[in-house]
């Protein structure tokens, strides 16, 4: 059987080890550049090659638990990637002594104050999200939080694709200009 995107997620479900030669071929270099740009301060090329790895491994062993309803197969594998790299972090900040201040790579602090400011703008998302009204909030959390197909979200809402496509359309439109409005603010 010849196996691609469409019937890969089963294929290995089935135990097929040539889906997922596939995926190592198709997504290896992904996985290893978000695992690389995740781990590149704190460990070396074996830790990373280690932590991609344990990706496929995990992607074998949990397959069951993906649901092409929620998520393309690229971005659960992705999502795997991201959590295992930050666990593989965490073990290696844990094990390493690091007895200077100055030994902790630049891009590490870099990286925090990312993370600060995606959290802060999150936050201020979800505020406006819930300002949207109460249908529209839950097509917007359904569809770019939980991932949800458009038209699942439609059949479950009893609406129609272009009525979802649209308040989605109306909901982008708020959100960017709320965010602009909240940026020249701040630097007013």
């Amino acid at each position: 059987m010849k196996i691609g995107e469409q019937n890969l997620a089963e294929e290995i479900k089935n135990r097929n080890s040539d889906a997922l030669e596939y995926a190592i071929d198709n997504y290896g270099k992904l996985i290893y550049k978000i695992v690389y740009s995740i781990l590149n301060s704190f460990g070396d090329k074996e830790s990373i090659q280690e932590c991609v790895s344990d990706v496929f491994t995990s992607v074998w062993y949990n397959i069951k638990t993906y649901d092409n309803e929620k998520a393309s197969f690229k971005s659960w594998i992705i999502a795997i990637s991201k959590y295992k790299a930050i666990d593989y972090r965490k073990k290696l900040m844990k094990n390493s002594n690091i007895e200077n201040i100055n030994d902790y790579n630049i891009a590490a602090l870099n990286e925090t104050e990312e993370y600060i400011l995606a959290a802060e703008n999150k936050d201020e998302i979800i505020k406006i999200i819930k300002e949207l009204g109460i249908v529209d909030c839950e097509i917007f959390i359904r569809r770019y939080f939980l991932e949800e197909s458009i038209e699942n979200i439609a059949r479950s809402l009893g609406l129609t694709r272009q009525a979802i496509d649209n308040r989605l359309w109306r909901g982008r439109k708020r959100l960017k200009e709320k965010m602009i409005s909240k940026v020249k603010k701040e630097r007013i």
